[in-house]
């Protein structure tokens, strides 16, 4: 089962740091039309295909995530210990501002 784990978490990872190129690819295409002042038609088709591939890794990333999920739901099945293969702290399923934080943001 460790094993598993390991290969889903780098599974993950992989499909996160995709998503963060594609996304910086994909913003540096018009970028670069713009800096080579070619009309804006130029290239368009590459455009779209990057935001297709985007579009399609978020399915990537919830599908794992749902992956994820449903082998959870498996471990609890067969009576296994939940077992620990991130960054060893407790991932929260929602981001919690910490008060101090928060009340420091409306002050300012």
């Amino acid at each position: 089962m460790k094993d598993v784990v390991r290969d889903l978490h780098d599974a993950e990872l992989a499909c996160d740091h995709a998503i963060a190129a594609i996304a910086t690819f994909t913003a540096r295409l018009p970028k670069a039309r713009v800096r080579a002042k070619v009309a804006a038609m130029v290239g368009q088709g590459a455009i779209d295909n990057a935001l297709a591939a985007s579009s399609l890794m978020g399915q990537v990333r919830a599908r794992l995530v749902e992956s994820h999920n449903q082998l959870n739901d498996v471990r609890a099945q067969l009576g296994l210990a939940t077992v620990a293969a991130g960054g060893g702290y407790e991932k929260p399923l929602e981001l919690v501002m910490p008060t101090s934080a928060a009340n420091e943001d409306i002050a300012a």
